[in-house]
C-alpha cells in the first residue's frame, strides 16, 4: 500500500446562470505528469510557509487559477524555496533564460527531479518540457 501524505483541497462551489449549484474542477495540463489530463479539485501538499491546511488549499487554488506551473531552481545541491512561475509547456531553456539571459544562452540541459522526470535527477536536454513542481538544476557549457 502507498504511504499516505498530508494534502489539502478546496471545493469551490458557485451558482450557474440558472441558479443551480456547481462544483468547479480543474482540468490538469496533459504534460506527462502523474495526473496529466485528469479533472480534479485544486489542492496539494503543505509547504513550510503555510500557516495551516486552509492556507495550503487556498495557495494551491490560486496557482490552479493562474494556469501557471511552479518550477523550483536548484544550485549546488540546494533547492530554492521560491519557484519560478512559468507557462504550461515551458522548457529547460526557457527556465534558464528566466534565471538570467546569459545562463539561457549557455544552457546545455538540466537535471530534473519531479513529475516530468522518469527518475530523480534525470539528465535532460534544453527542449525538455517541465511540469508543475519540478526541481531543476540547469547545466551550462
Amino acid at each position: 500500500m502507498a504511504e499516505l501524505r498530508d494534502a489539502a483541497v478546496l471545493v469551490p462551489v458557485c451558482r450557474d446562470a440558472h441558479g443551480e449549484l456547481r462544483i468547479v474542477v480543474v482540468a490538469r495540463a496533459d504534460d506527462g505528469g502523474q495526473h496529466g489530463g485528469q479533472l480534479g479539485l485544486p489542492g496539494g501538499k503543505p509547504e513550510p510557509g503555510d500557516a495551516n491546511m486552509l492556507a495550503t488549499a487556498l495557495r494551491e487554488a490560486i496557482w490552479a487559477i493562474t494556469g501557471l506551473i511552479r518550477v523550483f531552481p536548484r544550485s549546488a545541491g540546494t533547492t530554492d524555496d521560491e519557484p519560478f512561475a512559468l507557462a504550461v509547456g515551458a522548457t529547460v531553456a526557457e527556465l534558464a533564460d528566466h534565471v538570467h539571459h546569459e545562463l539561457g544562452a549557455r544552457c546545455s540541459g538540466a537535471r530534473v527531479w519531479g513529475p516530468s522526470a522518469r527518475f530523480e535527477g534525470q539528465r535532460v536536454g534544453r527542449a525538455h518540457v517541465l511540469a508543475d513542481g519540478d526541481v531543476v538544476e540547469v547545466v551550462s557549457r
